[in-house]
């Protein structure tokens, strides 16, 4: 069955001219009877109105508290949801995160547990000491909404200034309200760049979450910033033209047993044979579950699958999607030909063929069988007995009378 949904309707008739406003309210109790003591008091309009005023109130005390501005708040919020959620635009370089090579252990020696998510920030110039403001500001912020974060601040002034520096940020954070959270779990850390070894260092930027720079202008214009796009792959420039339409081949009739339309059993029992033809879909993803006790992967008729390491539920790694309907997929394959820029799929998603596709559900593998433009293609798709492997193995066949330059792409979604 689907995903567990809130569904509500409401009825309204709208004369000529008229205006109603709908209200919709969302809340949660630790119990039924609160919840409907809620039901209760927002069920009119005013309450309604009361709630947003008080919320407005509610902001504007906090952001005097922390003597901070909406749009501090908002920024703030920004780089907030990549502390909950890692974004790769905000983290260190992959060439970073190759290098390290220690763990989280690795922290404990400067007093920072790692358990919270880190925000990195190098500081070497005195006169930048406003992001360094910001950031402390930013943890505050977070902090009265919830969210723990440590706030590592890395002084990196090698000059012979480098002590007035350390004592300005240290006064930032001992005249606020974040004195408390000096060197405390979930609170501000402050280290000199010397005292710090190239691994360690390497191993900071790897677990930050955010890394930050006094070097990359105010925080505004980094939280502006975006990540430049990997080089595209150059356009493919045909040298034939597109084949002409061929007529499908004809199916090798089958002998099976409880058909339905689409697919049945052989005579042995082994494999279920489904035929789709063009622009057909079964009623619903007809699946097959390949496994072993460490690995396994669910393989539907269209070619959607996903995997998983030991347990399916919590250690995906493509994604799964309850959705009997249209069936998506983290994984995928495509045949194109070099010549003509054609491309289909051996499988009937994601780019279907304009040709019938035959799939065998079996013990342990499914097959998916095709032949467009004069190719023929066999996809098997199985797992190792006793190894966290997936096999996906495609045979091609050329049957077009001529040579042919193809290239094959595999896609998996990382979960």
């Amino acid at each position: 069955m689907l995903d567990p949904i809130v569904a509500l309707r409401r009825t309204v008739t709208l004369r000529a001219n008229q205006t109603v406003i709908v209200d919709l309210v969302m809340g949660a109790t630790e119990s039924r009877d609160g919840a409907l003591a809620l039901v209760e008091k927002y069920q009119h309009a005013r309450m309604g109105d009361r709630a947003f005023e008080l919320a407005w109130t509610h902001s504007q005390v906090t952001l005097r508290h922390l003597n901070a501005t909406e749009a501090d708040a908002q920024l703030y919020g920004r780089l907030a949801s990549a502390l909950i959620y890692a974004d790769p635009v905000r983290r260190a370089t992959a060439n970073v995160l190759r290098t390290n090579r220690r763990g989280q252990n690795g922290l404990w020696s400067y007093g920072i547990s790692g358990d919270a998510p880190i925000v990195l920030l190098h500081v070497s110039d005195t006169k930048k000491i406003e992001l360094v403001r910001q950031l402390i500001q930013a943890h505050s912020y977070w902090r009265m909404k919830g969210l723990t974060a440590e706030l590592v601040i890395l002084n990196e002034d090698v000059s012979v200034y480098r002590q007035s520096l350390q004592d300005e940020i240290v006064r930032l954070i001992s005249s606020g309200i974040e004195a408390p959270m000096l060197e405390k779990p979930g609170g501000i850390f402050v280290r000199r760049l010397e005292q710090i070894p190239p691994e360690d260092r390497v191993l900071l930027q790897a677990v930050a979450r955010v890394v930050l720079s006094d070097e990359g202008g105010t925080l505004s214009d980094q939280m502006q910033q975006r990540s430049f796009p990997e080089t595209p792959a150059p356009a493919l420039a045909p040298t034939r033209r597109a084949s002409s339409p061929e007529d499908p081949l004809s199916l090798p009739p089958r002998d099976l047993i409880f058909q339905n339309g689409f697919g049945g059993f052989t005579r042995d029992g082994h494999e279920y044979v489904i035929t789709l033809q063009p622009g057909q879909v079964t009623p619903a993803p007809w699946v097959n579950v390949l496994a072993n006790p460490y690995f396994g992967t669910v393989v539907s008729e269209s070619g959607g699958a996903y995997t998983w390491l030991e347990n399916a539920h919590e250690f995906r790694l493509t994604p799964w999607n309850n959705d009997p309907i249209q069936d998506t997929s983290g994984e995928a394959f495509y045949i194109r030909d070099e010549q003509t820029g054609e491309y289909w799929s051996p499988s009937p998603a994601p780019a279907r063929g304009a040709t019938p596709y035959v799939i065998r559900h079996g013990f342990g593998y499914t097959v998916f069988e095709h032949a467009e433009n004069g190719i023929e293609s066999e996809l098997w798709v199985y797992v190792g007995l006793d190894a966290p492997v997936k096999f996906s193995v495609l045979k091609l066949r050329n049957v077009s009378g001529r040579p042919r330059r193809l290239s094959v792409t595999a896609y998996c979604e990382w979960v």
